[in-house]
């Protein structure tokens, strides 16, 4: 969760928060092209359709966000899979806190903690929007160690979804 107010945490002007999200893109560009061979196939030339590049390039997100998991030792002795699901949901509750503490305010979705640091200096991403990371991090390494099958689970549920009847089930929410 985020400091809530802490006099070292910083909040970025949009500008700097464009920035930031530019470098981000650049920086999972150069992930993916860097799994090359390893990953489960090329990633699809600029003409494929966009399904197509936006599923390879989860599945090569996915890889990515595992191999950083493994090499941090998150996965020397295993979560058992309720236990993953237990921490998935543990982000989800973080999220949550933070809207109760701050709302949607755009100005604190996410902000940066210099009182935590990683290695490099960096400081730590808070807000709700680092929280959601969480959640999809966690997913996606989940579903690489547990070699689920993820992507054509999703490709699967959006061609069903379209033909579902609207707000199915009478559901209120």
């Amino acid at each position: 969760m985020g400091c809530g107010g802490h006099p070292d945490e910083v909040v970025l002007p949009e500008e700097a928060v464009i920035e930031n999200q530019r470098k981000r893109i650049e920086q999972l560009e150069i992930i993916v092209a860097s799994l090359g061979p390893s990953g489960p196939r090329e990633l699809p030339p600029a003409e494929a359709p966009n399904e197509e590049r936006i599923m390879l390039s989860i599945v090569a997100l996915m890889k990515a966000i595992h191999r950083t998991a493994v090499g941090r030792d998150w996965w020397k002795k295993p979560l058992t899979f309720g236990e993953q699901i237990a921490n998935m949901h543990s982000e989800l509750s973080e999220a949550w806190e933070e809207w109760r503490d701050h709302g949607l305010d755009p100005a604190r979705l996410l902000t940066y903690d210099e009182t935590q640091p990683n290695e490099k200096g960096e400081p730590k991403p808070v807000g709700i929007a680092a929280e959601l990371a969480d959640v999809v991090i966690r997913v996606l390494d989940s579903c690489e160690g547990f070699e689920i099958p993820l992507v054509d689970a999703m490709l699967a549920k959006m061609e069903y979804n379209q033909w579902r009847p609207k707000r199915h089930g009478g559901k209120k929410a």
